[in-house]
């Protein structure tokens, strides 16, 4: 999970709230980190007893790392050199490190508006000395203009730039328009560009997905939203679709002798590739 909701107008936007769970330290959680508070984790244990015979979230958190690891070793592998990325608090093979160990000039730019995340912006900002790596403090639901602006300052907007949008998009509201949002980012893009999407779902267990949405919604003061296939497919009008199209996140890819942490069922979530023609 990626994307904290925009900063309250009164608060400096590099505080940090220790009162409200945050989407990026819930993932750092999840997965073994360090940088989350007791807010966070007890907002985990509540998705537990909404799936207290699964780990739903700690399975999600997973699947989401390494179906991004899959999709920059692919992507690298069809020649994209350039990354935009909306980031989690880093645990393991940070982006920039994978695409620059398989191609050193690759140029990566992170997004993240958590302030937990800038603290470890210097991290991100390591590069190999023939590519670059970048740290925007922004949200793509605020002012995507603005942000690709920032943005071409590391990245050539003429050549192909692979767009990541890890469960961004899940925590984007129907009325504030993630598929325009997205609109906005692709148009900007060169042909030979690609967008990357994983993003929750309620067609699989419905109707835990739905109790664990309606938690949150209680919980905190943003939302998250799984959607259904037809609503994930909107955002790739006008693009092609690689390996099968938008699929589990844990078939994107996967070869036979990858093991899946979890049963595949318990991992509510889409994956998917598409190329901009």
């Amino acid at each position: 999970m990626t994307e904290p909701p925009p900063a309250d107008s009164d608060r400096d936007p590099l505080e940090i709230n220790t009162t409200v769970p945050n989407p990026s330290r819930l993932h750092n959680y999840l997965t073994g980190g360090q940088d989350n508070f007791a807010v966070d984790r007890e907002l985990a244990r509540d998705f537990r007893e909404a799936a207290p015979d699964a780990d739903v979230p700690k399975a999600s958190a997973l699947a989401v790392e390494s179906f991004a690891a899959r999709a920059v070793r692919y992507l690298v592998g069809e020649g994209v050199r350039q990354f935009l990325t909306t980031t989690f608090i880093p645990i393991s093979d940070p982006i920039h490190e994978l695409a620059q160990e398989l191609a050193p000039t690759t140029r990566v730019v992170y997004i993240g508006s958590d302030p937990v995340a800038l603290a470890h912006a210097h991290s991100f900002r390591k590069s190999t000395s023939e590519g670059a790596t970048a740290f925007i403090h922004d949200s793509v639901r605020r002012n995507p203009r603005r942000l690709l602006r920032q943005a071409a300052a590391t990245l050539d907007f003429s050549q192909p730039i692979a767009l990541m949008l890890l469960e961004t998009l899940s925590f984007i509201r129907d009325e504030d328009d993630p598929w325009g949002i997205v609109t906005q980012f692709v148009e900007r893009l060169s042909s030979g560009s690609y967008l990357v999407v994983a993003h929750s779902t309620n067609d699989i267990q419905t109707d835990r997905m739905n109790e664990m949405a309606k938690r949150l919604s209680e919980d905190l003061d943003w939302t998250w939203v799984p959607r259904d296939r037809a609503e994930i497919a909107r955002f790739f009008d006008g693009l092609e679709l690689t390996e099968g199209g938008i699929v589990h996140i844990d078939q994107w890819r996967r070869h036979e002798h990858q093991p899946i942490p979890f049963a595949e069922e318990l991992i509510p979530l889409y994956g998917a590739v598409a190329r901009k023609p």
